[in-house]
C-alpha cells in the first residue's frame, strides 16, 4: 500500500541519515522562529509523495509524466520571475523542444495501441492529484531557496500576505533535505497506520521477502 511503502522507505532513509543530521543540528543552531520554514519545507519535499503515489492508483503514468514535464518548465520560468534567474532564447527553445519531444514519445503508445482503459472520472481525479503535487514540488523549489538564503523581494511579499515570515538565517542544503525526511516519515506514520487497521489489501510486512527489503 502507498502511504506504507514510503513510511518504511523514509523509515529507513531516517536510520541512515540520523547520525549525520545530529552532527549538523550540533554545528548549526535552528532559531525556533524558522522551525515553521523547515516543516513547510519538509511537508511540500517528502510529505507530498503520498499525493503522487494515490494518484498513480487512479490515472496512468502517461499522464503523469506529461503534468511534470509542464511542471518542469514552469519552475524554470517561476525562477525567473522570483529570482532573476536567466532565461534566454536558447534556454527557452531547448525548454520548448524539451516539452515536445517528450510528450510525443510519451503519446506515441497511446496513438498506436488505442483507448484508454482507465475510467474516465477516475483519470480526472489522478490528474487533479498530480497537479496538486506538481504545485507543491514548484513551491518546494522556490521556497527553499529564499531558505538557503536566496533574496526574492516578490516572493517574500507574497509568503507575508499569507503570514509567513522569511528565515531569520542561512541553513545548508544538506540540513534541509536531512530535516526533511524526518517532517515526511511524521506526515505519512497517520496514512500508514491507517492502511493498517483497515488491512483492506490484505498487505502483511511479515510477507516481505529479503530482496524487497534490499
Amino acid at each position: 500500500p502507498p502511504a506504507t511503502f514510503l513510511f518504511l522507505r523514509l523509515l529507513l532513509v531516517c536510520i541512515i541519515v540520523l547520525p549525520y543530521t545530529i552532527y549538523e543540528l550540533l554545528k548549526t543552531k535552528i532559531n525556533p522562529k524558522d522551525y515553521l520554514n523547515l516543516l513547510i519545507l519538509g511537508f511540500l519535499s517528502q510529505g507530498t509523495l503520498l499525493i503522487i503515489f494515490y494518484a498513480y492508483k487512479f490515472t496512468s503514468v502517461l499522464d503523469v509524466t506529461i503534468i511534470g514535464v509542464i511542471g518542469a518548465v514552469l519552475s524554470v520560468y517561476l525562477g525567473h520571475f522570483f529570482y532573476k534567474e536567466k532565461v534566454d532564447k536558447k534556454l527557452t527553445i531547448g525548454l520548448i523542444l524539451a516539452s515536445i519531444g517528450t510528450i510525443i514519445v510519451i503519446i506515441e503508445p497511446i496513438l498506436n495501441n488505442g483507448h484508454s482503459q482507465i475510467n474516465l472520472n477516475q483519470k480526472i481525479y489522478g490528474n487533479l492529484l498530480t497537479i496538486i503535487y506538481t504545485l507543491c514540488w514548484i513551491a518546494f523549489l522556490l521556497f527553499s531557496k529564499l531558505v538557503m538564503g536566496e533574496k526574492s523581494k516578490e516572493l517574500k511579499n507574497d509568503l507575508k500576505s499569507i503570514n509567513i515570515k522569511t528565515s531569520t538565517k542561512k541553513y545548508s542544503a544538506s540540513l534541509i533535505t536531512n530535516l526533511s525526511f524526518f517532517v515526511g516519515l511524521v506526515t505519512v506514520l497517520p496514512f500508514a497506520l491507517w492502511e493498517a487497521f483497515t488491512n483492506t489489501t490484505g498487505f502483511n510486512i511479515t510477507s516481505i521477502s529479503t530482496l524487497g527489503l534490499f
